[in-house]
This record gives C-alpha cells, structure tokens and sequence, in this order.
C-alpha cells in the first residue's frame, strides 16, 4: 500500500518525496513527525511547487534523517 493512498493530509508540495517519506514511515516515523521534519527543513507553503534546487535541497536533508534512523536501528 503506497503512502499516498490513505488520506494524511500531507501538502500537495510532498508529491516530490514520496518516496523518502515511504523510507521515513517504514523506519517508524509517524505523519505528524514527517511533517514537522518537512517544517523544520524548509518554509515551504501547502501549494508551493518547488523548482529543481528546492527539490534536490530538501531531498538531500530528508537523506540524512533517512540514514540516521537506519544507523539508529542498527545499534
């Protein structure tokens, strides 16, 4: 089941990392602290597209929390 076919309420603008938010629900995260990990990264409005750079910088920082929980498991 994908992470966007339940309704979250996640704001359209989460359309571009579906999936490092599938990694972050399958790591244990839960939506509220996808989300306030999406507030934290980025002032980002609910309909905001967002070009290339914005895309690769939050991805980028998404990566990281991705792979602190991975290393987090691990221990």
């Amino acid at each position: 089941m994908g992470v966007f076919r339940r309704r979250t309420n996640y704001p359209k603008c989460f359309r571009y990392f579906k999936e490092e938010i599938t990694q972050l629900k399958e790591l244990g995260y839960h939506d509220v602290q996808i989300k306030e990990i999406f507030r934290s990264l980025a002032n980002v409005k609910a309909n905001q597209k967002l070009n290339a750079a914005e895309q690769e910088e939050i991805r980028d920082k998404l990566n990281n929390y991705i792979e602190f929980a991975k290393k987090a498991l691990r221990n």
